[in-house]
């Protein structure tokens, strides 16, 4: 008979051990160290640049906004007293809206007129017309009625 073999304690000396079935080291592992240590600035880091785009968009459709009132305050200016027709037409002729604001940032009156004079002296026939004539559309046209009173009752034709 053969006598089966001793169970021996196992070894745990440093010299012995096998990697290849120990788990990973802490110092490999991606989800453990780079979630852990480095997450925190990198989401804060994140949160910021969400932030900052958020706010930059906000500030290019506030910019577009007051582009836009500035346009209709310069055609506004243009189109009072014997100014243009119609107040785009600034626009038309290569005129920018940071041309006619002063240093605060706000329309000048005089820059607008300063300009649609400039528009007016080459092109003429854009100039608001005046209304000449009446209003009744030429229905009075060299008849002038006298206003009947009590005596013209009283007559008889």
């Amino acid at each position: 008979m053969t006598t089966p073999p001793e169970e021996t304690a196992p070894d745990t000396s440093a010299s012995d051990t096998n990697t290849d079935t120990d788990p990973a080291p802490r110092d490999t592992d991606d989800t453990d160290h780079g979630q852990t240590g480095d997450s925190k600035p990198h989401r804060e880091a994140a949160r910021y640049r969400t932030q900052l785009r958020a706010t930059e968009a906000e500030r290019d459709a506030l910019a577009g906004r007051l582009e836009t009132l500035q346009r209709a305050e310069a055609e506004r200016h243009a189109q009072g007293g014997n100014g243009l027709h119609n107040g785009a037409d600034l626009w038309v002729f290569g005129t920018d809206v940071s041309e006619l604001l002063d240093d605060d940032g706000r329309v000048s009156p005089d820059k607008v007129n300063e300009r649609v004079n400039t528009i007016l002296d080459e092109r003429p026939y854009l100039r608001r017309q005046r209304f000449h004539g009446t209003a009744d559309g030429g229905a009075r046209r060299g008849t002038t009625t006298r206003t009947p009173d009590l005596a013209d009752l009283f007559k008889r034709d």
